[in-house]
């Protein structure tokens, strides 16, 4: 669609767009399922619009597009060409900035609105009136223009948290996105494609309930389709078929070809509008619900984590300093940055699951994620934490830990004669992660990993769940003088683990893992954590990305060191004699 004009041939190249250029029923591997990441792929309105201009740029382009190799349609698609014509006039037609503020208007637009409205009143007040306004004005600004000057270094303190706190409430509500969403259908998709009337509006419930899904949550293209009628749908009918008897071929090929027709509507139309204008993201404090934020409205939160994090956290790194960093044969590359918008401030997240793109050709290992290569160690550390789990002091991981702490807390409260009243006190440690000493911790993990080699064995395990086989690949660390065969490693396994009902396959893999190697790609992690923020290079000077595999581990050990050092005094709940 980047490149179609207004006419024919513009729809013609659309059609083959939607229909012919990758089945989405062939290629998607979970039933059409419509998710979050399909953002990703979308590109720019903008470029949409800007290639629908007027037909002279479609003339500059028609030498290029006579080189191409023709391509054939099948007939049954030449009805819908003059229909993709009035889509293509009506996209290029459509006022989505006018849209976009009349349904989604932010706090700053309103106030616009107000400045204008107020510029309109003042026109029509006499001028003696504007002068005695004026003169009381100055008066009483001359009075708190010391009192000003003082208290302007505070303010500018405050701007920032004060503005960041109003952008943060300024997010775009569901019904409104709906209501965008909808008019944007209503002005540009022709009401020939649709069908009826109740194909349309059985479209737009779904997209609504598509609008309001929540971060983890999945939308099939089967739901997205629920409800609308393919025998309404008169553009899907061969020509000379009308008001015969359809067979089960044909029929099942109309529903795939308005399957393909909604799915490019709704993942490369609809979202690539979406991505323009917001920026869709979760929130610290509503971890599962979806937040749409304007993008002048995310530039200041972004520009507030910037802000907060660029001044003791990450240092940039110049472009000539971060490909030195990043060609070093110990690097273990560099990860992508967002922020998550919390009350009062933002939390930093590093992508380490995803190797992000490069157009420089590299290695297939410097291809794998950070947290790929750091698995072993994450191994490693667990192995540790097992065998030693006093060493980590009162760390918890995950709901099972806790609930196994407080089950044996209120067992121990409830046995005494005095019954009191249970309480929970939920605090937080301010900046909990990124506050963490470089060089602090790297010590402490030294003292960690007491072996100076550890054996490192993989294995699959089968197990029937919901009359479905499904095979996991773990691995398991021990010391380097583990001699054990698999089966009896195995038979150690199911008595410490519990296992029950499954079945071990030795994939015959094992590594082993030298203590000083451990040792360097920890330093390297620790202290050589490069992001990449928009287009600019950043190095951690303090902290440890939440992104990271280790991350829980390695706070866990540095706040257990200063428990142990430092809190010792604070008294244990004991059974009283």
């Amino acid at each position: 669609m980047e490149t179609s004009s207004v006419s024919m041939t513009g729809a013609r190249r659309l059609t083959y767009h939607i229909f012919m250029q990758g089945s989405c029923l062939a290629t998607s591997g979970n039933s059409g399922a419509v998710t979050r990441s399909d953002k990703k792929d979308v590109q720019s309105v903008k470029n949409v619009t800007a290639a629908l201009n007027n037909n002279a740029a479609s003339k500059t382009t028609k030498s290029a597009t006579q080189k191409r190799q023709p391509f054939r349609l099948p007939k049954r698609l030449k009805r819908v060409h003059p229909i993709l014509v009035k889509f293509l006039a009506r996209h290029k037609k459509c006022p989505f900035r006018t849209l976009l503020r009349h349904h989604c208007y932010y706090t700053q637009e309103r106030e616009v609105l107000k400045r204008k409205k107020k510029k309109r009143l003042l026109r029509r007040v006499p001028f003696s009136v504007k002068m005695v306004y004026h003169k009381r004005s100055c008066k009483s600004g001359s009075k708190s223009n010391k009192r000003g000057a003082r208290s302007e270094k505070k303010a500018a303190v405050k701007v920032d948290a004060s503005v960041y706190r109003r952008a943060v409430n300024n997010y775009t509500k569901h019904d409104q996105v709906v209501r965008f969403l909808q008019c944007i259908c209503h002005k540009v998709v022709p009401k020939e494609l649709w069908g009826s009337p109740e194909n349309k509006a059985t479209f737009l419930r779904n997209l609504a309930k598509f609008v309001g899904l929540h971060r983890a949550e999945k939308f099939t293209l089967g739901q997205m389709m629920e409800g609308i009628k393919v025998s309404s749908c008169k553009w899907l009918e061969a020509a000379g078929s009308e008001g015969k008897q359809v067979s089960l071929t044909v029929s099942v090929k109309q529903q795939e070809l308005l399957a393909q027709f909604i799915w490019w509507l709704v993942t490369k139309y609809l979202m690539i509008v979406l991505k323009s204008f917001f920026y869709i993201t979760e929130s610290g404090t509503h971890r599962e619900r979806v937040f749409y934020y304007r993008k002048p409205v995310w530039q200041k939160i972004h520009q507030f984590g910037l802000n907060t994090f660029c001044c003791g956290v990450f240092k940039p790194l110049k472009t000539t300093a971060a490909d030195r960093l990043l060609r070093k044969q110990s690097s273990l590359g560099f990860s992508l940055l967002r922020f998550i918008p919390k009350s009062s401030t933002v939390r930093p997240i590093t992508n380490m699951r995803h190797c992000p793109p490069t157009k420089e050709p590299i290695s297939a290992q410097k291809q794998r994620s950070v947290n790929w290569k750091l698995h072993n160690l994450f191994e490693v550390l667990k192995f540790e934490k097992e065998r030693n789990p006093k060493s980590l002091g009162a760390t918890l991981f995950g709901a099972d830990d806790l609930y196994q702490t407080l089950k044996s807390f209120v067992a121990r409260v409830r046995s005494w004669s005095e019954r009191r009243p249970l309480y929970f006190v939920h605090v937080d440690v301010r900046h909990c992660y990124e506050s963490i000493l470089h060089q602090k911790l790297f010590d402490i993990m030294k003292e960690v990993l007491d072996e100076e080699e550890y054996l490192i064995r993989r294995f699959a395990l089968l197990r029937m769940s919901q009359g479905k086989v499904y095979r996991d690949y773990l691995k398991h660390v021990s010391t380097a003088d583990d001699c054990r065969s698999f089966p009896d490693f195995f038979r150690s396994l199911v008595v410490a683990s519990k296992l029950e009902q499954v079945i071990a396959v030795d994939n015959v893999w094992y590594m082993s893992e030298d203590r000083d190697k451990l040792i360097d790609l920890l330093r390297e992690h620790i202290f050589n954590n490069i992001v990449r923020i928009g287009n600019n290079y950043y190095q951690q000077e303090r902290g440890i990305a939440q992104g990271s595999i280790l991350s829980t581990m390695l706070c866990g050990y540095y706040y257990s060191q200063m428990e142990k050092s430092h809190l010792l005094e604070i008294p244990r709940i004991q059974t009283p004699s």
